[in-house]
């Protein structure tokens, strides 16, 4: 029987190509697409999940209600950790990490390692496999390093790395290190990423009594029987004691307490959804939306692949319902026509599904690369989402057609007799539902783009245009290299100015970033700043606007000005009381002295608000970026000879530089893939609705196609049949619209809630949205009225 069923399924696909060749083309782009993105919202949710005790492990970090409102950090003092350990019942285990980075002189060669600095329980609490090394003495002496799988390799090649000894230098100087162990590299989906580990006590501005220097986060593991609520209570026991002094200048400061009654409070975040804690500052976490609207896209795509299934398989019902007549006629059973209805539909599904995979090999490594994924063809991602999708789509697609194609009566259908209604109401709903989902992407898309050309073309307070980052890396002193190339340079009119920082604008092609804060009393109030190294030039390199009082000065060389001069921005200045601050002693330690204010300017991310900010050439901060303002004229030419000129001072250290548009660019990497992806969904919802629309066409010419020939007998014209034929769709059309856009502007305005800085609502972009889908559903059903409108007449009258 299932031979035959097969043969019957095949023959009908091979009789109605036209319709069959749009079934499979729309459902293996729908299914190539909602795999790909239901794989990367798997990958998401699956962050750090690896780790057998992962529903234990939590991240540390501060909560701080103040005045100017609520801030989060996992930046701890190096005290605190061990002694949680100690003082709180119900943490088992705890580590510190301080991420850090040095140079490896290997045969010659100057290799640059990702080091992070842990506890010796590191190991106990997060799971790694050992490939080289005892499990239980990874990190057990202090001079030990242990290196990833991907870091032996490229530091060894394929000799054995235990045993090997290791210099590392960085901003402190030269260490040596004995490899005790190599273990395999951290998997693609983990927030816990290291080049090496060593050992938490050899990490710069180490100190067990100061707790004064924020430099690194914290995790715990809980014993069996805590849980995160109970530990919390204790800690904040815990933190009116430790941090009393804190709590008490925070409530001075108009400090507002939150729900729990804190204003200051250490607090646990599990690990498992670590990935979307983007409200705690030094985590790298995205927007929980993402993954969230990547699933609704590929639901919406799937479901207007099915809509267009469902009506496509209704509107050529008419020609199937003599076979399902005779078929009732000599026995057949309505579940064994919903089961042989139901196999074509799955028959169709699973040929959709092979391209769909097809599809996905092909563009695989395009996609990879926009979302920096590593998922292949048999990753689990890709067959679990697989599943689903095949689940969910021969559910959708397969239950209503064969219900209605297994119902028509054999009396009915061999007299003559059956009558299909014009317009059902759950076609009609399909219809809106389809459209719904269309415009909502389209007027989404156009405000995300709106949004990204706003944060393109916003100033920024500084100038971008032509200033080049160069990272100076660890084989030069960073104050040296600016000298070396400020030498070098200075024969070249080309070359404008050039300064030096701590902190760069944006970020670079080298991927890193740095933040410093300081906090200080000043006249009773607790002062809070980026604390930013910069050298002379600066404010002239960057175009700053001074609003008071001088910049550093390298021609009068001021000796103050490298040892307790600084700048501030207006938002700094605002901390300290406004008006004139310049000649302000700043309470810090060394005190420092205010000698000008600059206009406020975007030195972070547009999804925030300015913050104060303090310059200082002060030389307890490394030079890590060197700046280079050219001339708009003979740019490749420069670029060329700071190359030359860089490989002379630092012959080991790759010329990574970038402009600082470019930088500022890359800080919306996410923002550019959301826009990318709507772009795309919005295209393919249009495609796929077009040719749901084409089926609705069809099956109502079909219905109607005596009717179109009597008032062409009459006199209609070919426009007015076109209108008839088209009016009831553009009218759903025009629901779908009413529907949708009170959707996607409520979308929409919380997704620019995330934005600091973001455009008003454009109300004409939901207006094109509405217009752009009935503009294209009316070509869509206008181009198979036209045909029927000028078919001969006759022809029309004698069909049956």
């Amino acid at each position: 029987m299932f031979r035959n069923y097969l043969k019957i399924a095949v023959r009908s696909l091979l009789k109605r190509k036209v319709f069959t060749f749009i079934n499979v083309f729309g459902l293996a782009i729908a299914i190539a697409v909602s795999l790909l993105l239901f794989s990367t919202a798997l990958r998401e949710f699956s962050f750090d999940n690896f780790h057998e005790n992962g529903n234990a492990l939590h991240a540390i970090y501060f909560f701080e209600s103040g005045p100017n409102g609520v801030d989060r950090s996992t930046n701890l003092p190096i005290p605190l950790v061990p002694e949680l350990l100690e003082e709180v019942a119900g943490i088992e285990q705890a580590t510190r990490i301080q991420n850090s980075g040095a140079n490896v002189e290997i045969d010659d060669q100057l290799l640059s390692l990702s080091v992070d600095y842990v506890d010796e329980g590191y190991f106990e609490m997060f799971d790694y496999e050992v490939l080289e090394g005892k499990a239980g003495e990874l990190l057990s002496d202090k001079s030990a390093i242990v290196l990833s799988e991907r870091s032996a390799k490229r530091l060894f090649g394929d000799h054995k790395a235990v045993g090997e000894m290791l210099k590392l230098t960085d901003s402190r100087g030269t260490k040596s290190y004995l490899v005790s162990a190599v273990v395999a590299d951290y998997p693609d989906n983990s927030l816990l990423r290291f080049g090496a580990l060593a050992r938490m006590e050899n990490a710069h501005g180490y100190d067990t009594d100061n707790w004064n220097n924020y430099n690194h986060s914290g995790y715990v593991k809980l014993s069996k029987g805590s849980d995160r609520e109970s530990i919390e209570e204790q800690l904040q026991t815990y933190t009116s004691k430790q941090f009393e002094e804190e709590i008490a200048d925070l409530k001075r400061d108009g400090g507002v307490a939150d729900a729990r009654g804190d204003v200051f409070a250490l607090r646990l975040h599990p690990l498992r959804t670590l990935r979307f804690a983007n409200h705690i500052g030094g985590v790298n976490a995205i927007n929980q939306v993402f993954p969230i609207v990547l699933i609704a896209i590929g639901l919406f795509i799937l479901a207007i692949a099915c809509i267009n299934f469902v009506n496509l398989t209704l509107g050529s019902s008419i020609t199937r319902s003599t076979e399902v007549g005779l078929r009732k006629v000599f026995g057949a059973r309505r579940q064994q026509l919903m089961g042989q209805f139901w196999g074509e539909t799955l028959l169709i599904i699973l040929i959709g599904a092979l391209f769909g995979l097809m599809l996905v090999q092909w563009v695989l490594p395009s996609y990879n690369a926009l979302f920096r994924n590593n998922i292949t063809i048999g990753s689990p991602y890709v067959w679990s989402s697989l599943l689903i999708i095949l689940f969910l789509t021969g559910l959708a697609a397969g239950t209503y057609p064969a219900w209605v194609l297994s119902r028509f009566q054999a009396a009915q259908v061999l007299k003559r007799e059956l009558r299909i209604q014009k317009s059902g109401w759950l076609r009609n709903l399909l219809v809106i539902v389809q459209f719904v989902l269309s415009i909502l992407l389209i007027c989404s898309t156009l405000v995300i783009n709106q949004q990204i050309k706003y944060l393109r073309n916003k100033p920024l307070g500084f100038n971008k245009e032509q200033v080049l980052s160069i990272p100076i890396g660890r084989e030069v002193e960073g104050r040296k290299a600016l000298e070396l190339l400020r030498s070098k340079m200075a024969a070249y009119p080309e070359v404008l100015s050039m300064s030096a920082c701590s902190r760069n604008l944006g970020l670079g092609r080298d991927g890193s970033t740095y933040t410093s804060v300081v906090g200080f009393e000043q006249d009773d109030r607790v002062i809070d700043t980026y604390w930013i190294g910069v050298d002379y030039d600066y404010v002239e390199t960057l175009e700053l606007e001074l609003l008071e009082g001088r910049p550093f000065d390298r021609q009068q060389e001021r000796i103050s000005d490298t040892t307790r001069a600084v700048l501030i921005n207006e938002s700094m200045a605002k901390q300290l009381g406004g008006g004139a601050v310049a000649g302000t002693i700043l309470q810090t330690d060394p005190r420092s002295e205010v000698v000008g204010v600059v206009r406020d300017f975007n030195f972070q991310p547009l999804t925030q608000e300015i913050e104060s900010a303090t310059f200082a050439i002060d030389a307890g901060f490394d030079l890590t970026y060197i700046l280079v303002k050219m001339a708009d004229h003979n740019i490749p030419v420069t670029m060329n000879r700071l190359e030359s000129a860089w490989a002379e001072i630092a012959p080991r250290t790759d010329f990574r530089a970038s402009f600082l548009d470019e930088n500022t660019d890359r800080l919306y990497v996410q923002e550019d893939r959301m826009s990318t992806i709507f772009s795309i969904g919005s295209l393919l919802t249009i495609l796929l609705s077009c040719l749901g629309l084409f089926a609705i066409a069809v099956m109502t010419i079909l219905q109607r196609t005596k009717e179109i020939g009597i008032r062409k007998v009459l006199g209609a014209s070919v426009s007015n049949i076109v209108r008839m034929l088209s009016v009831d769709i553009l009218r759903l059309v025009l629901i779908a619209g009413l529907i949708a856009i009170p959707l996607a502007w409520l979308a929409m305005s919380r997704w620019l809630q995330d934005f600091y800085y973001r455009i008003d609502m454009p109300w004409w972009v939901f207006l094109l949205g509405l217009f752009l889908a009935m503009f294209i559903a009316f070509v869509t059903v206008s181009f198979q009225s036209i045909r029927a409108a000028l078919a001969n007449p006759i022809k029309a009258l004698k069909h049956e």
